[in-house]
C-alpha cells in the first residue's frame, strides 16, 4: 500500500508538509529497487494546476553521485525525518518508530502477517493460528480440485460433441 503522510504543523515561516534540505530519502525505482539520497534543494510550486497534486519540486542527490529533480509528494519517495529513524533489530523487526514502541512481524504472505499480528497482540492463540492456516490450505486444495473436475467435465463434453 502506498501512502503519503504530510505533517499538519510546520516551522515558523515555512509551508506545512514541505521536506527540508538535508533530509534523507529512499526512492523506489523499477522493480521495487530503492536508492538512497539527500535533498539538496526544495522549491515550492507557486501556481497549482488542478490535475497536479505536487506542492514542491525537490532536488535529490543520490549516494552514487547522480541527481534528479522530482515533484513532491510522490508515493515512490519516502522521506526519513531527521532524528526519528526506525529502530530495527538484527532479524529485521522494527521495534521503535518516531520515538514510540511498535510491534512488527515478518511473514511470507499478507495473510500470514495478519495472523502473526493477531498472535502478537494476544487476540488469538497458536492453536487457532495453525488451525486457520491448515484450513486455508485444505480449502485451497479443495477449490483447485473442484476447478480441475469442472474443466475435465467440460473437456469431456466437448470431446463427446466432436465425436
Amino acid at each position: 500500500v502506498d501512502a503519503i503522510a504530510v505533517p499538519l504543523s510546520s516551522k515558523k515561516g515555512k509551508q506545512a508538509g514541505l521536506p527540508e534540505v538535508g533530509m534523507r530519502v529512499s526512492v523506489r525505482f523499477d522493480k521495487g529497487v530503492m536508492y538512497e539520497g539527500s535533498i539538496t534543494k526544495v522549491k515550492p510550486i507557486e501556481k497549482q494546476t488542478k490535475s497536479k497534486k505536487a506542492v514542491c519540486n525537490i532536488t535529490i542527490k543520490y549516494d552514487d553521485g547522480t541527481s534528479e529533480i522530482a515533484a513532491f509528494p510522490d508515493p515512490d519517495i519516502n522521506v526519513a525525518h531527521q532524528g526519528c529513524p526506525p529502530v530495527e533489530t538484527a532479524n529485521g523487526l522494527v521495534t521503535e518508530m518516531n520515538g514510540k514502541p511498535v510491534r512488527s512481524v515478518l511473514a511470507k504472505t499478507p495473510l500470514e502477517a495478519w495472523g502473526k499480528t493477531l498472535l502478537s497482540l494476544g487476540l488469538i492463540d497458536e492453536v487457532m493460528y495453525v488451525a486457520g492456516l491448515k484450513e486455508l490450505q485444505s480449502s485451497r486444495v479443495e477449490g483447485l480440485n473442484e476447478g480441475k473436475a469442472k474443466l475435465d467435465a467440460l473437456n469431456k463434453k466437448r470431446r463427446e460433441e466432436r465425436a
